[in-house]
This record gives structure tokens, C-alpha cells and sequence, in this order.
């Protein structure tokens, strides 16, 4: 993501890039154990009591059917289709570097241009912060 980012804004970002994401595991973890825990007291869960009902042995093994093996299929097909593949971040970092290394900006591949406009959202002649123009800045390829 790091270099989709310094595509679209000439900037080296990896800091904010790494806070966001450290800060979306955090709000997921969280979500999860509220959840479950929403969940294990809907089932008849009480913290003191030493054995608990089947119903929350029921819950436990829901939880683990459903959320578990339900959102392992759901990362597989989100993986699956991923536009940000190993390929077209290899040939974003290729253009990235070869406009830094004083490469025609002119001068570009049409694959390449059509996998930089997919994975960034902006047209190909908006890039390294040429988005900056407010009547440009949120243009869509649609």
C-alpha cells in the first residue's frame, strides 16, 4: 500500500500507512471480544458459577463454526479478488521508481497505466500529486 499511496501523492508514508492499520487490528480485536462476550451471555454464561450450561458449550462451538470458519472463507474470497496482487505491486513499484529515477512522465506503458489508474483510483496523469487541483481532487475513473 505503501507504494499505491506514494503513487497518487509523492509522499513516503509508511508511518500513517502502519498507525491505520495498527489502529484497525485494534478496533477488530476489540469488536471480537465484545462480540463473543455479547454472545456467551446471550448463551446463559455467569462468570462465577463453575460449570457452565450446554447452551453456552452450544454458543462456544457456534462462535467457532461461525465466526472462525465463516470469516476464514470470507478472508479466502476477499483474497481471492484482490486487485493488489504480488504482479501489480511489483509493476507500481517499477513505475514509481522510474519516474524517481527521472523517467518521461510521457513515456508509459498502457498496462501499466491501466494497473495504476485500478489500484489508485485516479487517472494516470493525476499522479505523484498532480491530483492537487481542487476540481480534480475527486475525480473518479468511472
Amino acid at each position: 500500500m505503501p507504494d499505491i499511496d506514494e503513487l497518487v501523492t509523492d509522499l513516503r508514508r509508511e508511518g500513517i500507512i502502519s498507525g491505520t492499520q495498527t489502529m484497525a487490528d485494534k478496533l477488530m480485536r476489540e469488536t471480537v471480544t465484545f462480540v463473543s462476550g455479547t454472545v456467551l451471555s446471550m448463551m446463559g454464561f455467569v462468570k462465577v458459577k463453575p460449570s457452565q450450561p450446554y447452551s453456552v458449550q452450544f454458543g462456544i462451538v457456534l462462535m467457532m463454526l461461525i465466526g472462525t470458519c465463516g470469516l476464514s472463507l470470507i478472508a479466502i474470497w476477499c483474497s481471492r479478488h484482490m486487485k493488489a496482487d504480488k504482479k501489480n505491486l511489483a509493476i507500481v513499484d517499477k513505475e514509481v521508481k522510474r519516474i524517481h529515477n527521472g523517467g518521461d512522465p510521457e513515456t508509459f506503458d498502457p498496462n501499466t497505466k491501466h494497473i495504476c489508474e485500478m489500484l489508485s483510483g485516479f487517472k494516470y496523469e493525476h499522479r505523484f500529486g498532480g491530483y492537487k487541483d481542487e476540481s480534480t481532487l475527486h475525480h473518479n475513473l468511472a
